[in-house]
């Protein structure tokens, strides 16, 4: 979606399937066990994942914003680093320590305001980079012929071994302010959400056994 189709260069920046770092790799090791049927045929193999963090955009108030496009009233959020309380670090680096009703803090609200109304908003398109991740899923494998053409295997697969929490971007929200004047409903400030994680992505660990016989 572009903002303002009178300056599409304002609307340039990085998709939002956009991963700067991304490593993929898996292995299987057959284990050195021999003698008979019952103590060869295993096998342990892994996929690691890691990636930085993808892309996000923080939103202000749609309803004081002025779009001259297609789709009316959105804006995003002024970045101001010289803020008081910002330091030019929008993103707290200790985030999983810094919570907010159990969430993680992610984003420091004092980089950011509300744009001043009619205005599009000083922050850019994927501007931000949310929290990395990384993930390690296991097996066991064994394989034991039972006849010429019959064949069993029982497999222990864990998914996240590590149970590491993979944390998903943060959400945002204002609270706009009092219609009691027009100097104040034309403000707003964030609210008990803004710059949380409240998600994660993919699954805490889980183990499962199977047993498949091919024939």
């Amino acid at each position: 979606m572009i903002l303002n189709p009178y300056d599409i260069e304002d609307d340039r920046g990085p998709c939002v399937f956009q991963l700067t770092h991304n490593l993929s790799a898996n292995a299987v090791y057959e284990l050195p066990f021999a003698g008979n049927r019952w103590i060869d045929g295993w096998q342990v193999s892994g996929i690691f994942y890691a990636s930085s963090g993808g892309a996000f955009s923080i939103p202000g108030i749609p309803a004081l914003g002025s779009n001259p496009g297609a789709i009316a009233n959105n804006n995003r959020a002024d970045y101001v680093p010289d803020a008081p309380g910002c330091n030019g670090e929008p993103i707290f680096k200790d985030y999983k320590t810094r919570l907010r009703s159990g969430f993680p803090v992610y984003v420091n609200a004092a980089c950011l305001r509300v744009p001043v109304i009619g205005e599009l908003g000083s922050s850019k398109r994927n501007q931000f980079v949310g929290p990395s991740q990384w993930n390690l899923n296991m097996s066991l494998q064994k394989s034991t012929n039972l006849t010429g053409s019959v064949q069993l295997q029982l497999r222990l697969e864990a998914f996240n071994v590590f149970n590491r929490r993979n944390y998903g971007n943060p959400v945002f929200g204002w609270t706009q302010g009092a219609n009691t004047s027009a100097a104040t409903v034309l403000t707003g400030t964030p609210n008990s959400t803004f710059g949380l994680i409240d998600s994660i992505v993919g699954t805490m660990r889980q183990i499962q056994l199977g047993a498949k016989l091919l024939f």
